[in-house]
């Protein structure tokens, strides 16, 4: 089974790449978000889901290691095949994505083609107590939702609030502090 490739991407099509892998070329469907920043000719690394059917051979490339973890878990529940879930994870970031689903945001998921009120609700409902919210992020950014969360935020408040702090603090206790401040809290 496929699990990761690094090529050239010797084409782009409509939803996927193809990435040229000692002269081999794999066609690799990959979210929208990811498939507009890819070049012709770049070198690509992607974290992939292989899907077999008894008519179809199918890669599906992630960015990163988390996105492909969310992706399997979403894939899991029933009704929700890899075309739709790789619809899913086009609508907006990984971080987006499990914040609408831990808000219970219905009509964020509905956006996706294909996907409506009942499906929305289904995908909310399996996937809230499976959210890892600091999945696929930096150390520092871990230890630092790590330190907002002993303080009494909750997960998701920690990350909002350190997604709005510049991304020129890259120390930990700086971040925290600045991320105090946008709560409303008063650091010492």
């Amino acid at each position: 089974m496929l699990s990761y490739i690094k090529g050239i991407i010797g084409a782009k099509t409509e939803n996927a790449v193809i990435i040229v892998n000692n002269d081999l070329g794999y066609e690799v469907v990959v979210p929208v978000s990811f498939w507009r920043k890819l070049k012709n000719g770049q070198v690509i690394e992607c974290f992939l889901h292989e899907h077999i059917r008894e008519d179809a051979r199918q890669l599906f490339g992630f960015e990163s290691m988390g996105e492909l973890k969310f992706f399997k878990k979403l894939i899991s529940i029933s009704g929700i095949g890899p075309k739709v879930g790789i619809l899913t994870m086009s609508v907006g970031s990984l971080d987006e994505l499990q914040i609408a689903i831990a808000n219970g945001n219905v009509s964020y998921i509905t956006a996706v083609p294909g996907i409506g009120t009942k499906i929305a609700q289904k995908i909310i409902l399996e996937m809230k107590g499976r959210l890892d919210l600091t999945e696929g992020t930096s150390v520092e950014e871990k230890e630092s939702v790590e330190a907002l969360e002993s303080l009494g935020y909750s997960a998701m408040q920690a990350r909002d609030a350190l997604r709005q702090v510049s991304p020129s603090i890259t120390d930990v206790g700086d971040r925290v502090r600045a991320a105090l401040r946008l709560l409303g809290q008063k650091v010492r």
